[in-house]
C-alpha cells in the first residue's frame, strides 16, 4: 500500500550526505505535519486539514522543490535561505530538515503565526531556524537583510510582478530567488516581463516536476546579477495598485 510516507521517503535519499548522522527526517517530517495541523485548529494555517492532504500538498511538494534546487545550496558551505510569508513553515521548516548546514529565516507577517513558527522549530530540534515578524517590502529595506541571503523562496504569496518585487532585494548578488509555483504560469510571466532586469536580476531557469497527486508544479529560479536600485520594493499601496510590468510601462 503506497502511503505519502513511502512515496517521500525515496525523494530523501539525496539529501542524505547533507545529514551528518544520515538520520531519516520522516520522522520529524511526520512531527512537523502534527504540529501544524494541531495549530490550524487555533488559526488558519492551511484549508488541508488531514494528513492524507497534508502530505502531498505540502510536505511532498517542498521536498520536490528541494530536490529541484539540491544541486544549488548543496554547492555552498553555509547557505543562508529566507522564506518569505513563510505562514506554517512551508517550505522552509522542511528545507531546515534537508540542509541542517543551512541558515534558514521564516518570515511572516502575523506574530501569531511566527509564534507557532518559533515554537515548531524548538520541537523540531532546528537551531539554525531563525523567525522574523514583519513586512517583506519594510524588512527589504533593512541593511542587515537586504541582498542578504543566497536564496529567497516564496510559495503562494503573491502575483509573481509583486513577488518579484519583494523577493529579489533580499537576495544577495550571485543569489537567487526561487518562485515555487504551479506549472501553468503563462499569464504570470507575460505581466512580469521586463521585471527581474529593473531589479537586478534575470531569470536563469524552470524546474518542473509533478506531485504524486497529480499537481503539475513548476520553480521559476531568477539570478541576482547586480544589486537592486535602492527605491524597491515599493510600500504594499503602491505593489498593489501599480505592480512593476508591461501593464505599468503602458499606464
Amino acid at each position: 500500500m503506497t502511503t505519502p510516507q513511502s512515496t517521500i521517503a525515496p525523494l530523501l535519499e539525496p539529501f542524505a550526505p547533507a545529514r551528518p548522522t544520515r538520520a531519516h527526517p520522516l520522522d520529524r517530517l511526520a512531527t512537523l505535519v502534527e504540529l501544524i495541523l494541531a495549530e490550524n485548529t487555533r488559526q488558519n494555517l492551511t484549508a488541508d486539514k488531514t494528513p492524507e492532504l497534508f502530505w502531498p500538498r505540502h510536505i511532498e511538494d517542498a521536498v520536490r522543490a528541494a530536490a529541484a534546487l539540491h544541486a544549488r545550496v548543496a554547492a555552498l558551505a553555509a547557505p543562508r535561505i529566507l522564506d518569505i510569508g513563510a505562514g506554517g513553515g512551508i517550505p522552509g521548516l522542511v528545507w531546515s530538515l534537508l540542509w541542517p548546514s543551512a541558515k534558514v529565516v521564516l518570515l511572516d507577517s502575523r506574530r501569531k503565526r511566527t509564534a507557532f513558527l518559533e515554537r515548531a522549530a524548538r520541537e523540531l530540534n532546528l537551531p539554525c531556524v531563525d523567525v522574523l515578524t514583519g513586512r517583506a517590502e519594510e524588512l527589504a529595506h533593512d541593511a542587515r537583510h537586504r541582498e542578504a541571503y543566497d536564496l529567497a523562496t516564496a510559495r503562494a504569496v503573491a502575483p509573481l510582478p509583486v513577488l518579484l518585487e519583494l523577493a529579489l532585494p533580499f537576495a544577495a548578488v550571485g543569489g537567487a530567488f526561487a518562485a515555487i509555483k504551479s506549472a501553468d504560469q503563462t499569464m504570470e510571466l507575460a505581466a512580469a516581463a521586463g521585471v527581474p532586469e529593473r531589479l537586478g536580476a534575470r531569470a536563469a531557469g524552470e524546474l518542473d516536476y509533478r506531485r504524486s497527486d497529480g499537481k503539475a508544479c513548476r520553480v521559476l529560479i531568477y539570478q541576482k546579477r547586480g544589486p537592486t536600485p535602492s527605491r524597491f520594493p515599493r510600500n504594499g499601496a503602491q505593489l498593489a495598485r501599480r505592480p512593476l510590468g508591461p501593464a505599468m510601462d503602458s499606464a
